[in-house]
């Protein structure tokens, strides 16, 4: 739901969309490339990362400024290769340490 202020960002999970709510379209691509890096995560920590990457890129082309790991607070990632490859080997290895800390 569009609420607030004109010029506050919408919040969405993690990410604020920041484009201009009185243009729907532009909305729409938020709302869509957003959908994408959150695929794209998910893909990408389940080991596809040829698969986020592209999810990356296509959110790239609908919001060229958008961070494809929020997750980094200080820093907004751009690459999405960096930032496919960096997700899934951060799961992995975190996967990795609960298997021993189980055993």
């Amino acid at each position: 739901m569009l609420s607030g202020k004109d010029d506050s960002p919408l919040q969405l999970g993690e990410r604020a969309i920041t484009t201009d709510r009185k243009d729907p379209k532009a909305v729409a691509r938020n709302l869509a490339a957003s959908a994408k890096v959150n695929k794209g995560g998910r893909l990408a920590k389940e080991g596809k990362v040829e698969e986020a990457i592209a999810l990356f890129k296509q959110a790239q082309k609908l919001d060229p400024d958008i961070d494809l790991d929020p997750s980094t607070k200080e820093v907004r990632d751009k690459d999405p290769k960096a930032v496919a490859r960096s997700l899934a080997a951060t799961f992995q290895r975190d996967k990795h340490q609960l298997r021993l800390n189980l055993d």
